[in-house]
């Protein structure tokens, strides 16, 4: 039969291959890469991760061009929201679903007697920033600054209770810095979002204003729209968009707008991002290192399914206060993928143990954090899991 199988890592010969040792993996081998056109693999969800999944793609067919030639695969990934993914995996209309919230209990429920029911596979870590734009925003010597925000003044902002931003209380936290008399514009989102739940986990650990508007559901990955009861408001203030790329777009075309959005895509848009104060009482600006300083703060907290709670106001100096992982949903039994065959789920696993491992190091440079090492550990030992007739795929 000749050379049917090989195995991929980056930017190693096929004789090589053999050798190819993840170095977070118990085992002595990676997995096998099947030869020929597999088709596509599909992904539906998250547009958190999305640059970042964007580009991993583009990096794993450029290795498996060089360790595999005779291998093929191509990728689409619909950033929809969070809503999306979790909808993908449960209506079984994408090869995997994708998240910055794990699945609920009940959907847990829902998907555990369909295709051996569904592993969570934390995939990469990021940062939930409040991001503005404010013109004339300066110390009193005329010079740019960023402006400071505390847990008080983020939910006063998002309820309506701070109208303006030279109110006292956002002046009294930022001495020294001319504040003009603009008028506040929340920016939330308008569809099914996970990012929308991780800020929203943060306001419900910081509130109790916000805790009454959620009620006892507690945060979901919609925007409330009715908490009169809570605030004496018949609607929240703000406007709303759709997509992290959308809330960037709402708050670069608005002066006065502040909006969530994921790090990367404040980032791209060019956007001021404000430094908030954590539980150490830190004015912390954001970045990949403050995520992952509250990552590692909060590692031992992880339960054993991998289904992790945002992680807002982790302990230490140096962590940012609203930070997550970001999921992939895949069923255990590969026999679930879309116009499913083994050679598909060979490569499925072998792309899923690559982004754990290689993919990770493209991380920072888009914006994200690498997953700490007991995560990506866990996450592995998720992919091991998958089958293919009954067997592990990668045992």
């Amino acid at each position: 039969m000749g050379n049917r199988y090989t195995r991929v890592g980056r930017a190693v010969s096929i004789s090589a291959l053999a050798l190819v040792v993840s170095a977070t993996s118990t085992l002595a081998t990676a997995p096998i890469v099947p030869t020929g056109n597999v088709g596509t693999i599909s992904g539906i969800g998250a547009t958190f991760p999305s640059p970042l999944y964007n580009e991993w793609f583009a990096q794993f067919n450029a290795d498996l061009a060089v360790s595999s030639p005779s291998s093929t695969v191509a990728f689409t990934y619909a950033a929809n929201g969070s809503g999306a993914g979790v909808n993908a995996i449960k209506n079984g209309t994408a090869d995997y679903g994708a998240s910055d919230a794990a699945l609920s209990d009940a959907d847990v429920a829902a998907t555990a007697s369909t295709n051996g029911g569904v592993l969570h596979i934390p995939a990469t870590l990021g940062g939930v920033v409040l991001a503005y734009k404010l013109a004339g925003v300066k110390t009193s010597t005329g010079a740019a600054t960023t402006l400071k925000l505390t847990p008080g003044l983020v939910f006063r902002l998002y309820s309506g209770q701070i109208k303006y931003w030279d109110d006292t209380l956002v002046k009294g936290i930022n001495p020294g810095v001319v504040i003009p008399h603009t008028l506040v514009t929340p920016v939330h989102r308008s569809d099914s979002s996970g990012t929308t739940f991780v800020f929203e986990s943060y306001l419900a650990k910081v509130s109790s204003v916000w805790r009454c508007i959620f009620g006892t559901g507690g945060p979901t990955k919609a925007w409330p729209s009715s908490p009169s009861t809570c605030t004496g408001l018949a609607t929240l203030p703000g406007l709303g968009a759709p997509r992290n790329s959308g809330v960037a777009a709402k708050v670069a075309s608005t002066n006065g707008a502040i909006g969530y959005m994921e790090y990367a895509y404040a980032q791209n848009a060019g956007l001021k991002m404000a430094r908030l104060k954590n539980p150490a009482g830190t004015f912390v600006s954001p970045s990949t290192y403050a995520f992952s300083a509250a990552a590692n703060a909060t590692v031992a907290t992880i339960p054993a399914d991998l289904r992790a709670a945002p992680i807002v106001q982790a302990p230490g100096t140096t962590s940012w206060p609203i930070s997550a992982y970001s999921y992939i949903f895949v069923y255990k039994q590969a026999e679930g993928l879309q116009g499913a065959s083994e050679a598909k789920a060979q490569m499925f696993v072998a792309y899923l143990n690559w982004a754990l491992t290689t993919g990770q190091s493209f991380s920072r440079s888009m914006g994200y954090a690498p997953l700490p090492t007991s995560v990506r550990t866990k996450a592995l030992a998720q992919v091991h899991q998958i089958t293919w007739g009954g067997s592990a795929i990668w045992p």
